[in-house]
């Protein structure tokens, strides 16, 4: 074993061989909420992420209307409306743009 390989076995522990087909892992990815870029670490997000990125410092009300568009989603969703009690597969550098409204 390499000095460099035997260190890192010490310090980190044995390496596993593989992942258990079970496994997932979500990476970091860069979106864009309302024009600013935010880092989301997570394969999907929904509305109500979304609105707290969008408005960080407003809290959600019963009374507020949500809308959520988005683009540079997948081939089979690229652009849209995201739905209430849906979720967006997260694409790096993927738009949304979120607006709330209290006004009937």
């Amino acid at each position: 074993m390499k000095d460099d390989e035997s260190r890192i076995a010490t310090i980190d522990g044995p390496r596993p061989s593989s992942l258990p087909a079970t496994t997932t892992q979500t990476r970091v990815r860069t979106i864009v909420v309302n024009g600013a870029a935010h880092a989301f670490d997570g394969d999907t997000i929904d509305r109500g992420q979304l609105a707290a990125l969008a408005f960080p410092d407003t809290a959600p009300s019963s009374t507020q209307g949500l809308t959520v568009a988005f683009r540079g989603g997948p081939p089979e969703a690229s652009t849209g409306l995201l739905p209430v009690g849906r979720s967006a597969v997260v694409h790096q550098g993927q738009t949304f743009s979120v607006s709330i409204t209290d006004k009937s």
